[in-house]
This record gives structure tokens, C-alpha cells and sequence, in this order.
């Protein structure tokens, strides 16, 4: 899951939506010197991450597009299933996604103060750039796999994802759908389990 996802299943919680952002930005000898809350974040974050990656109709929709995107299938699945979570919204959550955007924006902008620079900066171009909301259009995810394609240093196929998620859209839009609530589930269980910052 990308962005999209991770915000909505940081359940609306400051220190754990700003840690579960940040998670992929933050360097690992920096993590020990964050608030609990926030570390508390990226231990969902990862959680969602290894859950993901191991599901088994994960794997399948990762089948469907792997001729093309190859070794890098999962990073575009990812992706993907933002959009069809963003075109399914309503299907899995009654918070609107207006107002999750907006809350996780704002809760970002208030924590800035208290990241490593470096991450400021990504933060602060993610939210001028309104990056959330690049999922939820085909639009939007050209630019966004335009923007990885020439950053990456590397083969390939990140300018036809769009053309894959086109292609097999009904396959990994009911892969979404069956996969979601176990990874909705999942999260609460971990969530519950977290150390109290309190």
C-alpha cells in the first residue's frame, strides 16, 4: 500500500499518522530518537508493508502486472491499489477521503518542527504538491509514475502502469477489495498493541 492507504489506516491519530507517513523518508539511527508516538507510526507502517507484501492476493495482483513492471511488480502494485482504494473509498471507510487528506495534511504541517530536515523538505513538497490526492485520478498517477521513472537509476517499466492497471483493472480492483478488510483488521490488532505515549 502507498500513501493513500497508510493515512487512512493510521486511524486519525496525530503521532501515529505522522510516524506511519514518514516511516519510508527517516533513517533508521534517526527512529530511536523520535517521539513514541511517532515510532509507534512506523511500526505500523511496517507492519502494513510485510502484511502486504506476504498476502497471497497480493502476490496474485503482482502476478498479473510482472511481465512488464518485473522485479519492481510489487512497487507498482502498491501504487495501484491506491487508486482503487481512492475509487472504492466509500467501500471500506465512512471517514471521507476529502477530510482525510485534509486532517493528514494538517497534522504533518504541525509536526514539521519536530522532523529531521531532510524530511521537512519531503513533507513540505509532498503537501505543496497535494500528493494525496494524485491517487485518486488516471492523471494523477501518470505524473506520479512519470516522477518515478526518471528519478529511478534504473530498467524500467513504470511509464506502462497505467497501462497495466487499465488492463487488469477488474483482477486487481476484486483483489483490492478481498485483500482490504483483512489488512483493515490486521492494523487494528497491531494498533491495539502498541505501547500508550500517554
Amino acid at each position: 500500500m502507498n500513501y493513500l492507504a497508510h493515512s487512512l489506516l493510521s486511524y486519525d491519530t496525530p503521532q501515529l499518522t505522522v510516524g506511519n507517513f514518514i516511516a519510508d523518508m527517516i533513517s533508521n539511527k534517526l527512529v530511536p530518537d523520535l517521539p513514541l508516538g511517532y515510532r509507534n507510526g512506523i511500526t505500523l507502517h511496517r507492519h502494513i508493508d510485510h502484511y502486504t507484501d506476504s498476502h497471497p492476493i497480493v502476490r496474485a495482483s503482482t502476478a498479473l502486472i510482472r511481465d512488464r513492471q518485473r522485479k519492481y511488480a510489487p512497487v507498482v502494485v502498491d501504487m495501484l491499489y491506491d487508486y482503487i482504494l481512492a475509487m472504492n473509498w466509500a467501500r471500506v471507510t465512512d471517514h471521507p477521503i476529502d477530510r482525510v487528506i485534509s486532517s493528514t495534511y494538517s497534522l504533518l504541517t504541525d509536526a514539521l518542527p519536530q522532523l529531521p530536515a531532510r524530511v521537512q523538505h519531503k513533507v513540505r513538497s509532498m503537501i505543496d504538491d497535494n500528493a494525496l490526492l494524485r491517487y485518486t485520478t488516471l492523471p494523477g498517477m501518470h505524473k506520479a509514475f512519470g516522477y518515478l521513472s526518471r528519478r529511478a537509476k534504473f530498467d524500467n517499466g513504470f511509464d506502462m502502469a497505467v497501462r497495466d492497471l487499465l488492463d487488469h483493472y477488474d483482477e486487481l480492483e476484486n483483489g483490492f477489495l478481498s485483500f482490504f478488510p483483512d489488512l483493515q483488521a490486521s492494523c487494528i490488532a497491531v494498533v491495539q498493541q502498541l505501547p500508550s505515549s500517554q
